[in-house]
């Protein structure tokens, strides 16, 4: 929700994850009311919005914010095997394998656009996050003898999040993890494949980021910032990649300052010469300025793409791609439990983001 409205959790006010209660059907609260979204301001300027994947805003199965072509499976998890997707408000049985499916309704859409009209696509993909019930085996396959280097089989945290327990240390977990990933990788090729074909790839811009980081082992834990209980702040969990690209447009290995969720939304609109109405709750800021000359080089590109991979939650900071010192405040303890679930109200004790 920072991505999408450059406001922080304690204004847009989910904190975690969201219930299925709260984000579809009759009781799902519409978190984003009240908050002007990068979407809403794109549709405003013409363009046709589509949205394929992970919503998990509220309201998850009705189009949302100036997108009027949505394809999404509400409740922001649930199986990779054969899921149901709501399209456009309805019902759709699918069969095959979730993220290869939002792949599919990602070219649909963009098979669909009228040459001269700008459009915005949303790819939020829901992997790598769990379950790991079900990876294809040609996204499998390349990890058949691996042995996982980069999964660290270290003691488990005294403060794991008991729902993910089981999957430390576990070869499977690894193997499920690193083919999710395979998977949803493909399928970005898949969609910018698709820019070249149409000629679009020039006169669009790409963005590929995520809400939130990971702990596969690390620090003997399994899972985000919510991986343990109470809440982390480890580097794995809050950072994440970050590349815009456009040809001819975004120069590359541009430098990489560190930024926060709350900018995309400044910066994004900046980048394409638009302007939202002033909100003094926006804290976001615009950093389009450092990808190669100045802003006013960066300026009104017909069309924007923004692919996110493990769309989730997203506060604290992280750092585009270089290193720095982790960003935390040490090893959290076992005891207080935070509530879990809908997130209304800041929680006691946990950070704000830098």
């Amino acid at each position: 929700m920072s991505y999408m409205t450059g406001c922080m959790p304690t204004t847009h006010g989910v904190q975690d994850w969201l219930e299925p209660e709260d984000s579809f059907g009759p009781k799902s609260r519409q978190w984003l009311d009240g908050l002007t979204t990068w979407s809403e301001v794109l549709k405003g300027n013409g363009y046709a919005l589509g949205m394929c994947g992970k919503w998990h805003m509220g309201g998850d199965d009705q189009p949302q914010r100036g997108f009027t072509d949505w394809s999404s499976v509400p409740g922001g998890s649930g199986t990779y095997r054969d899921p149901v997707f709501v399209r456009n408000g309805v019902r759709t049985a699918t069969k095959g394998f979730k993220t290869d499916l939002i792949g599919d309704f990602a070219i649909e859409f963009l098979n669909r656009q009228k040459v001269g009209t700008p459009f915005g696509l949303l790819v939020l993909f829901y992997a790598p996050h769990t379950p790991y019930d079900y990876q294809p085996e040609r996204y499998r396959a390349p990890y058949a003898s691996s042995t996982f280097p980069d999964f660290p089989d270290t003691k488990p945290h005294a403060a794991q999040n008991p729902g993910l327990r089981n999957l430390q240390g576990s070869r499977a977990a690894k193997l499920g993890y690193s083919a999710l990933v395979t998977g949803a990788d493909a399928n970005v090729g898949r969609i910018l494949e698709r820019l070249d074909q149409l000629g679009a790839r020039e006169d669009t811009v790409v963005v590929f980021t995520a809400d939130q980081g990971w702990n596969a082992g690390h620090h003997g834990a399994w899972g985000k910032g919510n991986g343990t209980i109470p809440f982390n702040l480890y580097e794995e969990s809050i950072r994440v990649p970050l590349i815009w690209n456009q040809p001819g447009r975004i120069q590359a290995g541009s430098p990489a300052p560190m930024v926060s969720s709350y900018d995309f939304f400044p910066t994004l609109l900046e980048y394409l010469g638009m302007r939202a109405p002033a909100d003094a709750r926006r804290v976001g800021r615009n950093y389009s300025g450092v990808s190669g000359g100045t802003t006013a080089a960066l300026v009104a590109q017909p069309a924007v793409l923004r692919v996110l991979l493990r769309a989730r939650y997203s506060h604290g900071e992280f750092e585009a791609d270089r290193p720095r010192r982790r960003m935390g405040f040490g090893d959290v303890r076992p005891g207080s439990q935070p509530r879990r679930g809908s997130q209304r109200d800041r929680r006691p004790g946990l950070p704000r983001a830098a």
